[in-house]
């Protein structure tokens, strides 16, 4: 009986050892991340101790296989690091349930890991952005995406993650034919419902109103080469801080024309807003000042919006080297906006780049209202909601990927979008350029990494849609970590009952 315990104790985790690892950044299947739970529920709510550690070690190992695609230098440090973060970011709701969780209990019960997955995922997404949520996991689903119009992200991961709760406890009470009936019905109602919720939205409420032609311009300029050539020069920065730097690190002049080529290549097509990509310049001060005047120059006789991205040099009192900024550019000739990009990756931009305020800037255009941030800003979405409450209709995202993380990237901005209620258009300087409407529908997309060409274009409706999530805010994520007190306080109750008696 013992080894047949043991042998089903090992398959169960190494059939949720594999299913970690199939959704996780490198491979992102979304049925891996539905029935992952139901595997590792059923292992650690019967394991000992042993069982546990043995878990979690299997979750540092799969988080090192799932997610190479997030190491940009290639070090053993880099791979150990998201292992354990992974690790122990995935074991702890886990360890809540095995925690709180009673069998022949109520259904009720069966929120238990659904509500502490929501509540981890949510404490990750406040430091590092929502790298790795299993939201994401279900992009291209369109109907089941819908939902964050109103939940926000994490309603998606806990309608994903309660699956493998239900069919636990429906295995555990099996005896009870009449309660797990009712208790299936729940589940699969809730499902029904979330699904014609999204399909009726899709159907019904798709993007009627006018569009306007949009380019995303793509630069010359790979920040990352620039890096690791110059990596000496960058590790003294982030030793000293602001000092000279280099003219051979600043673009050059034929970069420079090429991006003003594009752009009025795109105004030629008739693009009515032109967004570059993020860094596609190096610009000292002067070469700042000197682009700015000639693009507000094909504006002006263009009539067009146009956001330039760069990075550029600081002042001299500022506390570090670079501001990775997007500045945009009216038909009128003037600044609409001047924007510092303001969530840093916390190693590579983070010891050399000045941070912006968290605020986005808009304005408000005959196609609409726009907004703007850059690239990694979209990770953050109690910040992004900013968008959601100004109703924003256009937003603007310059960005830089990598091989790895293309087009992953490039998909979770999409879910901005559904829950703001926005169009997105995300230029790329080293992965996917993207276009989506506010329901996560793709419009256009290019990805530089295959292709030669250096402009994309779309059409975006100009009317943003109404959306619950920014109203709401995190009340899920509040019921979540409300519910996990009450069960935590009911336990201890019963517990001192018990020793009383």
């Amino acid at each position: 009986m013992k080894s047949n315990s043991l042998t089903k104790d090992f398959l169960l985790l190494l059939a949720g050892f594999t299913g970690m690892i199939g959704f996780g950044l490198n491979w992102h299947m979304a049925i891996a991340a539905w029935l992952t739970p139901l595997f590792l529920l059923a292992f650690i709510r019967s394991t000992k101790v042993w069982g546990f550690l043995l878990f979690f070690l299997s979750s540092v190992v799969a988080g090192s296989i799932s997610r190479t695609c997030f190491v940009m230098n290639g070090m053993l440090s880099e791979h150990i690091a998201n292992g354990l973060f992974f690790g122990v970011g995935y074991t702890v709701p886990y360890l809540i349930d095995r925690l709180l969780y009673r069998k022949q209990r109520g259904f009720y019960t069966t929120l238990i890991f659904p509500a502490a997955f929501v509540a981890i995922e949510y404490l990750v997404a406040l430091i590092l952005g929502t790298w790795g949520s299993v939201a994401h996991t279900q992009y291209n689903l369109l109907p089941f995406m819908q939902i964050i119009s109103v939940t926000g992200l994490f309603g998606l991961t806990f309608l994903v993650s309660w699956f493998g709760a239900v069919i636990n406890w429906v295995f555990e009470n099996r005896e009870h034919q009449v309660v797990i009936r009712r208790g299936m019905w729940i589940y699969a109602i809730v499902f029904l419902l979330v699904f014609l919720f999204g399909d009726i939205r899709l159907s019904f409420f798709s993007p009627q109103a006018e569009t306007v032609k949009v380019a995303a311009i793509t630069g010359d300029t790979d920040i990352q080469k620039v890096m690791k050539d110059e990596s000496e020069t960058f590790q003294q920065y982030k030793k000293q801080g602001n000092f000279d730097i280099p003219d051979r690190i600043f673009s050059n002049n034929q970069h420079i024309e090429n991006m003003l080529d594009r752009t009025r290549q795109a105004t030629n097509a008739g693009a009515k807003i032109i967004a570059w990509n993020e860094i596609s310049l190096i610009l000292n001060r002067h070469q700042v000042e000197s682009l700015l005047s000639q693009v507000k120059s094909i504006a002006l006789a263009r009539k067009v919006y146009i956001l330039t991205a760069f990075l550029e040099q600081s002042s001299p009192s500022s506390a570090k080297p670079f501001n990775n900024k997007s500045v945009l550019i009216q038909p009128d000739g003037q600044v609409g906006w001047e924007y510092l990009k303001s969530a840093l990756h916390p190693t590579a931009e983070a010891p050399i780049i000045n941070p912006g305020n968290f605020r986005i800037p808009t304005v408000i255009t005959q196609y609409g209202r726009l907004g703007n941030v850059i690239c990694y800003d979209m990770e953050f979405p109690r910040f992004i909601r900013q968008a959601g409450k100004q109703n924003v209709d256009i937003m603007l995202v310059p960005s830089f990927d990598w091989p790895g993380i293309t087009p992953l990237h490039a998909e979770m901005a999409s879910f901005e979008a559904i829950q703001n209620g926005f169009s997105l258009l995300r230029p790329n300087g080293q992965g996917l350029s993207a276009a989506f409407d506010y329901q996560g529908r793709v419009l256009a997309q290019m990805n530089t990494l295959t292709t030669d060409s250096k402009i994309m274009y779309a059409d975006l409706p100009i009317k943003s849609a109404t959306t619950i999530s920014p109203v709401v805010g995190d009340l899920l994520v509040f019921l979540s970590v409300l519910y996990l007190f009450f069960i935590l306080g009911t336990t201890v109750s019963k517990r001192r009952k018990k020793t009383k008696i």
